[in-house]
């Protein structure tokens, strides 16, 4: 397909939003936070926040450049662009990085079922404040088919927002993506105002250099790297930008909302 036949993002507005809609996810919200905990010394957590922080600009920030400008290259799909790129025999790694989304989409989307229900049911009852009460509402979600309705309502909802491609993406993104980025900071807001909070925050920014001595430590801050960067989401984005310029602009700006959030998280 030619450059003018294929469907371009009417904003450059819309196109950081739906970046913006990739880097925040259940990988900063929900995994941040307890991958940060599990690797903090005694004395607090800032080592694994450095060893994150070099993760993030000596190999994310590259990957992020390199598959954002073959993207708005080659204006094709994943499988042709490692063809175009590299070669036919190289067009395997493609049909690799799509099952890999196929499959992290399918790892999302239960997810995103299992928050509908939680949305919807704690609007009539409270939330569990003891470990018992969530063990046995996670128990009584289990057993039920609530699982498979929220997670075809999911489904249904995604299937909704591409069902015309870009032009109904960009129009949900441009709803849900400040909604969440909205919901984030009124939660970093009222997570500040708890008991003990200043003791919390003292702690994740505080050295403990022994941890730098723990292999593993090194392995999840990479780890959480390739889990807030996603794979191939930009280089998507990238087909469907209509300006060269932005490449660089881009993945300079995008990782700054990203890092952002994780500490919000």
């Amino acid at each position: 397909m030619a450059d003018h036949e294929t469907p371009l993002f009417k904003s450059k507005l819309g196109l950081v939003l739906a970046c913006l809609g990739c880097v925040v996810g259940t990988g900063n919200i929900w995994r941040f936070p307890r991958i940060v905990a599990n690797n903090s010394g005694e004395k607090g957590g800032l080592t694994f926040l450095i060893l994150w922080a070099i993760g993030l600009w000596v190999w994310s920030i590259p990957i992020l450049l390199v598959e954002y400008a073959v993207g708005r290259y080659v204006r094709k799909n994943v499988v042709q662009a490692f063809g175009i790129m590299a070669g036919r025999w190289t067009q395997w790694m493609g049909g690799f990085v799509a099952l890999a989304v196929l499959t992290t989409g399918a790892y999302y989307s239960v997810i995103v079922g299992w928050c509908f229900y939680y949305l919807v049911y704690h609007c009539a009852y409270s939330l569990p404040t003891t470990y018992a009460e969530s063990y046995d509402e996670w128990n009584d979600l289990q057993d039920s088919l609530y699982p498979v309705l929220c997670h075809g309502i999911a489904v249904l909802l995604v299937i909704l927002s591409i069902l015309k491609g870009v032009k109904t993406i960009e129009m949900v993104n441009n709803i849900i993506v400040p909604v969440l980025l909205i919901i984030i900071a009124f939660s970093l807001a009222w997570s500040l105002s708890l008991t003990y909070a200043y003791e919390g925050v003292s702690y994740l920014f505080s050295p403990d250099w022994d941890v730098f001595k723990t292999p593993q430590v090194w392995v999840d801050a990479v780890t959480q790297n390739a889990w807030d960067t996603g794979n191939g989401n930009y280089r998507c984005r990238a087909v469907v930008n209509n300006s060269i310029r932005q490449v660089l602009r881009a993945q300079c700006f995008l990782p700054m909302p990203h890092t952002c959030d994780d500490m919000m998280a």
